[in-house]
């Protein structure tokens, strides 16, 4: 029963009745593992002084039968992913293999698995946008690692990657192994490593983990794969677009920033756009401009509290409700953070391109007020605010300037 390839776009039904057979056994079937110590680190950025050490080290217990790898897009005829399979994820599969890890491949819309990566009998194959949830609990998965391509988006957030299964599975340990994936930008690389190690869970590295299971790393896994490539910025509005305001909504993210000590960078940012975020705010009840507060973790500010009537949410259904509910077609966001509450919050932009690109589902247009928002940073992506610049050019997002917002409505 273990010596099986599920496939779940190509045979569903095949693939379905597999599955729930699957359930119906017990999971003393599958041998117990043993346990091993791997070292993993956190981010915990200080906000009020971002030179300070960023990163916390533990050493957590691994048990190999209660651990998966997820492979997230590891595609043939992408030349950016060449060095990365050959050199990264082949060796961490056949660690995977050596060690008695549940192996997952998830090539989502792409059935053209990379020679370097392909699938063993035994390993499940995962295609389209569908996720096993089911199956890793049936095997008593606790934590998942994960690997592959492209770090900020789809290892990030296809219904198999990090931020999904996060949401669907709390209590999972999720493990990003920081060594093993790209993107077809390094600062999108490092801001999505951030991100999951500061919000969502832990990273570990290709050495650490040959550490953990007593074997010597094979020297290819140090062979440099940096993709070569600049940031060239996000999108902006282009000129002559217009909206209505009946059918428009400003929503506004972890306001309270704007009450953290100045004596960092991210409260000095914060606090610099404050003038900014009040003007919007005063054009878009002017206008009679549908007001969301989506405040997170920051919390509301005090001088932008909500006015009786305007919706506070704290989840993202909530959203969707008022969006329905009100026929909004364009959704402007201001706050904080960029790279978490705007990304990641309960109004947050990679929640409405699940809904849209993986559910199916509409969502509005979104579009950030650039000035109105800053991200946190590290000591290495503080002087060119690298970590906001790849916040803002997340998938479909456009970006405009606040002083264009009055603008915008006929």
């Amino acid at each position: 029963m273990k010596n099986r390839t599920e496939n779940y776009s190509h045979f569903p039904r095949t693939g379905s009745l597999l599955l729930m057979l699957m359930l119906l056994l017990p999971s003393c079937m599958y041998e117990e593992g043993r346990t091993v110590e791997l070292n993993t680190r956190k981010l915990t950025t200080d906000l009020l002084d971002e030179s300070a050490a960023p990163y916390e080290y533990e050493t957590i217990p691994l048990r190999t039968d209660r651990t998966a790898l997820v492979i997230i897009d590891m595609w043939e005829d992408e030349p950016v992913i060449d060095g990365l399979a050959e050199y990264r994820v082949s060796p961490l599969l056949r660690l995977a293999r050596e060690q008695g890890l549940t192996v997952v491949h998830a090539p989502s819309q792409n059935p053209d698995i990379h020679s370097s990566c392909m699938p063993d009998p035994g390993e499940i194959v995962v295609y389209g946008y569908q996720h096993i949830d089911r199956e890793l609990a049936l095997r008593g998965i606790d934590t998942i690692l994960f690997s592959g391509f492209d770090t900020f988006k789809c290892v990030l957030d296809k219904p198999m990657g990090i931020f999904q299964t996060a949401q669907r599975n709390p209590g999972t340990g999720i493990i990003i192994v920081r060594d093993a994936v790209v993107s077809r930008k390094e600062a999108w690389k490092r801001v999505a490593t951030d991100m999951v190690e500061r919000d969502i869970g832990r990273s570990t590295s290709l050495p650490d983990l040959y550490a953990a299971f007593g074997t010597a790393p094979p020297s290819k896994i140090y062979t440099d794969i940096t993709v070569p490539g600049e940031l060239t910025g996000y999108d902006s509005l282009g000129p002559g677009e217009y909206f209505s305001a009946e059918n428009s909504a400003l929503v506004l993210t972890g306001t309270g920033a704007l009450e953290i000590s100045p004596a960092g960078t991210f409260g000095t940012r914060a606090s610099e756009t404050g003038d900014e975020i009040q003007q919007v705010l005063a054009e878009a009840r002017s206008r009679h401009i549908t007001v969301i507060h989506a405040p997170g973790g920051f919390g509301n500010a005090a001088s932008l509290s909500p006015l009786e009537g305007e919706p506070v949410i704290d989840n993202f259904e909530s959203l969707i409700d008022i969006v329905e509910g009100n026929s909004i077609k364009v959704l402007f966001y201001a706050g904080f953070a960029a790279n978490r509450e705007l990304l990641t919050g309960p109004a947050g932009l990679i929640r409405l391109y699940i809904r849209g690109r993986y559910g199916g589902k509409y969502i509005p247009r979104y579009i950030v007020l650039s000035d109105c928002t800053a991200a946190i940073e590290t000591a290495d992506t503080l002087a060119e605010e690298i970590s906001l610049e790849v916040s803002l050019s997340y998938r479909d997002a456009v970006t405009v300037t606040s002083d264009r917002f009055p603008d915008l409505f006929q």
